[in-house]
């Protein structure tokens, strides 16, 4: 037990990737964690579900030190894929085809290019699922996470002081209390019924179901996107998924497993041709309800990515999304359990990251719109298949299904201010004796913010240096994509936000940047702390 009386500064349910994240963002920040999952063990459905991430939720396990073995696993599936896709080849009499570059899709249109959005560099990364979790589980547990399995959350009650949480498992009880409680718990989140979060939105409208699966020899589909006037299908986008799309009627009962022949039955219907499934491995019913919390948080009880937002899986933002959520709130309620979160910051997680979910929920209502069936439907893809010829048009999409669009309004006119920036590289001396060196913008997250000064002897690190607890001081000569046309200098929050700007060539003033630092990090940390955080390695360069 810790001396302040709780089990656990933070209890984080649900042990997905956004509470793995979530859970990392705080014990890297020095907060004890436990996270309650009530499954035994990896879900066995997540195969069918997503299969790359974008820029943005690459770029949160990055500075969490995952990017290296991330790649790695990414070209791991890539050769999966390409095992795939010519075995397609050789069964369809097309032998020595290879695939063509990519496309995201909008609605089903496969029409997004990549290269066409705002910092095409910044990319979407193919991982399956499973692969992910079982990377974010290992490094959570090198972190110090606790994970308890097949415990279930069954009740809550809260005062202004802690959360009393009842958690269920192996038919007994116990209740333990913390500072704070996380439903990081998915669509159906207990935490989120049991704390009282309402729940507002649309009810569903059609059925979808996905499935890991291998056609009969005689059966072929084409790898790919495909309308029909029954609904919608896609085969092949990644390992063997199969997806369907049917409309007219509302979802079968969730409480009965997808099966092979529900999953053959519907294929058949939509494609219209006499498919067979040869092996089954896993599936998942989907749907399309549009559902958001007023809250994320009250009191001490928070909800973080699905518990907080529900919308049709379509255009591979889930993970881009519920990542940037874990991101966003995890440095901030560190601050708030370390007690020097400054007045107000928790609850800008809600009033930087709700936007975001709501911008969501009307992209992929519009995308269902798009996969209809009917007539109006086909016309209006007609429509939306010219309208991606614009480049304007095409940039606006692709960047918003990237994430690229996202900037909180942190009310300062600099381009820059509320963006999340990207990796980079950077010049810089690795002691005082002013060595140069190379090393990644990304590599100097270490659950403190990061000052970038671009003013080889300027006085902006000096005007930092009581901060230094909270925030990594580093000077550069270059930052690759952010040179010094764009700023002089960077003050970057934990989450990648960029938070204060010097423009180039301005004059510098230090007021300035400490009414920046005092309004993300608190006031100034006490000489001693700072004294320590340079021993614990900040980087002095020339």
């Amino acid at each position: 037990m810790r001396s302040t009386g709780f089990e656990y500064d933070v209890v984080v349910a649900g042990a997905g990737p956004v509470g793995t994240v979530l859970a990392c963002e705080l014990r890297r920040a020095g907060v004890s964690v436990l996270m309650l999952e009530r499954r035994a063990g990896p879900d066995a459905t997540s195969r069918g579900w997503a299969g790359s991430m974008g820029p943005l939720a690459f770029e949160v396990l990055d500075r969490l030190g995952l990017g290296e073995p991330v790649l790695a696993a990414e070209e791991r599936t890539l050769a999966e894929y390409e095992r795939m896709f010519a075995a397609w080849a050789r069964a369809a009499g097309q032998d020595g085809a290879s695939p063509s570059e990519p496309k995201e899709h909008f609605g089903g249109l496969e029409r997004i290019d990549p290269a066409r959005r705002t910092s095409p560099e910044r990319r979407r990364v193919r991982l399956e699922q499973p692969v992910l979790q079982d990377l974010l589980w290992r490094h959570a547990d090198e972190l110090g996470v606790v994970l308890h399995r097949e415990h279930e959350v069954v009740g809550v009650e809260q005062d202004e002081e802690c959360v009393a949480v009842t958690v269920s498992t192996q038919g007994r009880t116990y209740r333990l209390r913390t500072q704070y409680l996380v439903g990081c718990d998915g669509t159906t989140s207990t935490v989120r019924g049991l704390a009282g979060f309402d729940f507002p939105g649309t009810d569903p409208s059609m059925t979808g179901r996905v499935a890991v699966v291998e056609l009969a020899e005689d059966a072929r589909l084409t790898p790919g996107v495909h309308f029909t006037p029954e609904g919608a299908y896609v085969y092949g986008l990644g390992l063997n998924r199969l997806t369907t799309a049917e409309f007219g009627s509302g979802p079968p009962a969730e409480d009965r497993p997808l099966t092979r022949e529900e999953m053959q039955d519907s294929i058949r219907r939509v494609s219209g041709r006499p498919v067979t499934l040869a092996n089954f491995t896993s599936g998942i019913r989907w749907t399309d309800p549009a559902r958001q919390a007023s809250e994320y948080r009250r009191g001490r009880v928070l909800l973080c990515g699905d518990a907080a937002h529900m919308y049709a899986p379509v255009g591979g933002q889930g993970l881009n999304v519920g990542l940037t959520d874990a991101a966003n709130l995890g440095w901030k309620l560190a601050a708030q359990v370390h007690r020097w979160a400054p007045s107000g910051l928790l609850d800008s997680y809600r009033g930087e990251r709700h936007p975001v979910a709501e911008r969501l929920l009307q992209n992929t209502k519009a995308q269902i719109a798009l996969i209809r069936s009917d007539p109006q439907s086909s016309a209006l893809r007609e429509l939306f298949d010219e309208l991606f010829e614009l480049d304007d048009v095409h940039r606006l999409i692709a960047d918003m299904l990237a994430g690229m669009d996202v900037r909180y309004p942190l009310g300062s006119a600099h381009p820059l201010v509320g963006t999340l920036i990207g990796d980079a590289e950077l010049s810089v001396a690795t002691d005082d004796s002013g060595a140069t060196g190379k090393t990644r913008l990304a590599t100097l997250f270490d659950g403190r913010g990061v000052l970038v000064d671009l003013r080889a002897g300027s006085a902006v690190s000096a005007a930092a240096a009581p901060w230094a607890a909270r925030v990594r001081r580093t000077a550069a000569t270059a930052i690759g994509p952010v040179a010094r046309t764009d700023a002089d200098a960077l003050l970057l929050r934990p989450d990648g936000c960029v938070a204060w700007a010097l423009p180039p060539d301005a004059p510098f003033h230090a007021a300035q940047l400490r009414t920046a630092l005092a309004s993300w990090f608190g006031e100034p940390g006490t000489t001693e702390e700072a004294r320590s955080a340079d021993r614990q390695g900040v980087i002095h360069t020339s």
